[in-house]
């Protein structure tokens, strides 16, 4: 992860709040996090977007943080 400039991710809550932790530890500042679906309990993100799958009924959001 250390030479990632960025992560998409299609993780639980839970996973996200597990790797929390370690996405500060060892992710440089300026790197980029997506999620779909999920955001990231406590964290701010600098955009959040919802979009509508091919063949979804319902809308679902992109989270997009920062490091």
């Amino acid at each position: 992860m250390r030479k990632a400039d960025v992560l998409a991710l299609f993780l639980s809550s839970y996973a996200l709040n597990l790797m929390a932790p370690k996405f500060l530890k060892e992710l440089r500042a300026g790197v980029r996090i997506v999620n779909f679906d999920y955001p990231i309990s406590g964290w701010t993100p600098a955009r959040e977007i919802e979009v509508v799958p091919a063949g979804w009924r319902k809308a679902h959001s992109i989270y997009l943080y920062v490091i």
